[in-house]
């Protein structure tokens, strides 16, 4: 039993984490195809390492976010109606009679 406790208290919870990649300051300057092959390395380091085909090297920094961050698809996903909030097309603040 005391064997089972002490296992127990060694398991760590690991923590996810996400990074967004911010390349619009080189969207317009280098064509980057749509499933390019990438290699993403050096995330515990200060200057993360993005290796886009044979020809792109980008070396980025880090910048903490302040509030939320929200990244949303470009998909065509079915929209989600709320019980609360209602369709998003109708007006809230129309005046009940």
């Amino acid at each position: 039993m005391e064997e089972n406790l002490v296992h127990n208290e060694s398991v760590e919870e690991e923590e996810e984490e996400y990074v967004l990649l911010n390349l619009d300051e080189v969207r317009g300057q280098v064509d980057i195809p749509p499933n390019a092959p990438y290699v993403l390395s050096g995330l515990d380091t200060p200057n993360p390492i993005l290796v886009i085909g044979d020809s792109l090297k980008l070396i980025g920094e880090y910048e903490e976010t302040i509030g939320t961050c929200l990244v949303f698809s470009e998909g065509q996903a079915t929209p989600v109606v709320h019980e609360e909030t209602g369709p998003s097309e109708a007006n809230l603040f129309q005046a009940h009679s």
